[in-house]
């Protein structure tokens, strides 16, 4: 099958969420004989790319069988590539892939009104701040508004739609009246990451520190970085021999540096495995999005790919992330607390022979 595949952004090398999405999605339908026709963006060589243009547009759509879309928190208002592409598609099917409502564009606003970032220099200032951030909301909400009209028009063309959770499904249905749609939540590439991946040379000097990674982007809001700052600072409280490992995708200085924590920044997808299996346990931490009818709708690749590396997951108890793990079993379960997520990681490292094993759950039961 030829699939004309319109991401908007390169899949390799893989250098977010997103692109980790796309790398393994380009992957996997590759290996089932597809043929990924694109455009010129893509520096993958395993897809066939065309220029940007009327001409490249029209030798595009003659070349590929059905049109596959990624739908996420960005405009496909503002994507004139994807708009023309299934206004000339003729009758060739449409499958949108959708990761995202268009409430996302709020989500910066929301969460900075929810952690309470406003400055307090004084009372005029944060006045002043409060005025400034409505009158952004007010626009926003405008781009949101226009963002979802201009889904419902174009979704009368689609086909079926791909779901990465539950509560993209409902909005798919619901919002988008696309009545074929189904659930494909994410997954992990167990040929990249697994246990084997350790690397003894790694950490050597920290040898004797409880090792706890965190992989994230401190770009998106949802991602609790404030509430893994608060736990470093925590844990050097205590002067336990925890070791906070940082890869950070998103600003510098989000996580500073200190004597229980190492950042590193833009780390390759590709070397991720070696520093999850290098370590003693993950964390998975993210923010709710109380604001919004369908709630906390993503569904992190992270935790899969923390699993697959064999490690023990502390996650937040949210959304899908509570129903793939099992709290006890194949990890650990937390409120969105700093206290609670600590004494998960300090049960963790006082208990780490049993943690590593596969009957961890029944130690704890008999509170060892």
């Amino acid at each position: 099958m030829n699939i004309g595949h319109l991401y908007g952004f390169n899949s390799y090398p893989p250098e977010h969420g997103g692109g980790i999405h796309n790398y393994n999605l380009v992957l996997n339908l590759t290996k089932l004989g597809c043929k990924i026709h694109t455009f010129d963006y893509e520096k993958n060589p395993q897809c066939i790319t065309y220029p940007i243009n009327e001409q490249g547009i029209k030798n595009f759509l003659d070349n590929v069988d059905v049109l596959y879309i990624r739908i996420d928190g960005g405009s496909v208002a503002s994507s004139k590539l994807k708009l023309q592409c299934m206004e000339q598609s003729g009758d060739k099917p449409i499958i949108w892939e959708i990761n995202s409502t268009a409430e996302e564009m709020l989500s910066k606003l929301k969460f900075k009104s929810l952690l309470n970032n406003i400055p307090e220099r004084n009372l005029i200032n944060k006045l002043r701040q409060e005025g400034n951030d409505f009158l952004i909301q007010l626009k926003m909400q405008s781009q949101v508004n226009k963002e979802e009209r201009c889904r419902r028009k174009y979704a009368k063309m689609v086909d079926a739609a791909i779901c990465v959770s539950d509560s993209l499904k409902n909005y798919a249905i619901n919002d988008l009246g696309i009545q074929k749609s189904e659930v494909i939540p994410n997954g992990s590439n167990p040929t990249l990451f697994s246990p084997e991946k350790k690397d003894e040379n790694l950490f050597q000097v920290y040898k004797d520190y409880f090792k706890v990674v965190y992989a994230g982007d401190s770009r998106w809001p949802w991602q609790g970085f404030d509430l893994l700052t608060g736990v470093i600072e925590q844990a050097k409280r205590q002067d336990n021999k925890i070791l906070f490992i940082v890869l950070n995708n998103g600003l510098v200085d989000s996580i500073k540096t200190g004597d229980n924590v190492l950042v590193f920044n833009n780390v390759n997808y590709t070397d991720v495995p070696t520093y999850l299996a290098s370590a003693d346990a993950c964390l998975c931490l993210y923010h709710d999005f109380p604001w919004y009818k369908y709630g906390f709708h993503l569904y992190s690749v992270k935790v899969f790919d923390n699993m697959a590396s064999g490690k023990q997951v502390i996650a937040y108890r949210i959304a899908l992330v509570g129903t793939v793990i099992v709290d006890g079993k194949d990890g650990l379960l937390t409120k969105n607390d700093v206290n609670d997520i600590y004494d998960k990681i300090l049960f963790c490292f006082k208990h780490q022979e049993q943690a590593s094993g596969k009957n961890w759950h029944i130690c704890e039961k008999k509170g060892c």
